[in-house]
């Protein structure tokens, strides 16, 4: 037996909480549907290459069956062909060691590039930092034809340290550029507050550019300017913590 409704059983209109999180929920899904093409369209390469991967050659040429999934039972195969078969952990190595040797190269000489064209203010540095990512934009193939020279007189034709000597060209100009904008982004109070602990111009632009040695509290998220004073004068601390509230 249904019950009748009173005049104050009326239904309440829904608070102003429920109708934000209505919207809310309703602008998430709108996001997230508009970001779901996107997202298919640049993770089914890593599918593709994944499912491709695991399987044999007879199912990779059936066209007669959608492609998209096993069809056979997976296998090992085109593994056991690439590491038993190929030269793929020479190519692996020598990939390793060009790609750590070329970063150490390219840092070494692109920090203290971008900090001095950054931080000393030399005259003409701004049109110096244009001029060397303008040759970032130069075709590569101009460059390695002179330098195929070089490589042939220090005799390191057929060897990836010519890739040590030759990729630096490129990836130097570009790096400076890059840092010279992040040291430029730096306060200048963390310099000078080095300078006061005693720290030199080298030590100076590896603790600049090195925000993660920053020590803060746990309660507090990480600053740059909340470093552990390590100051022998109390004149140095007291500077320091003036900056902290500034």
């Amino acid at each position: 037996m249904l019950r009748g409704r009173g005049a104050g059983d009326s239904l309440s209109p829904p608070s102003s909480e429920t109708r934000r999180a209505r919207r809310r929920i309703r602008r998430h899904l709108l996001i997230y549907l508009g970001l779901t093409p996107f997202v298919v369209i640049a993770l089914f390469p890593v599918y593709w290459m994944a499912i491709t991967a695991f399987k044999e050659d007879a199912d990779l040429y059936r066209m007669d069956l959608v492609p998209f999934w096993f069809h056979m039972a997976p296998t090992l195969a085109h593994f056991r062909l690439l590491f038993h078969h190929t030269y793929f952990s020479v190519w692996f190595l020598n990939t390793m060691s060009l790609s750590v040797c070329l970063v150490l190269v390219t840092l070494a000489t692109a920090v203290p590039a971008a900090y001095a064209l950054a931080r000393l203010r030399l005259p003409g540095a701004g049109n110096l930092g244009i001029a060397m990512f303008m040759t970032y934009l130069v075709p590569p193939i101009i460059i390695f034809l002179p330098l195929a020279r070089v490589v042939g007189t220090l005799g390191l034709f057929d060897s990836w340290w010519a890739l040590v000597v030759v990729y630096p060209t490129f990836t130097i100009p570009f790096c400076t550029w890059l840092l010279m904008g992040f040291f430029k982004s730096l306060p200048r109070e963390i310099e000078e507050a080095a300078w006061l602990d005693g720290c030199g111009l080298v030590a100076d632009s590896c603790a600049s550019s090195c925000p993660w040695r920053a020590r803060a509290s746990p309660s507090r998220p990480s600053s740059p300017s909340r470093w552990r004073c390590r100051s022998r004068s109390t004149r140095s601390c007291t500077w320091r913590r003036a900056i902290r509230r500034r």
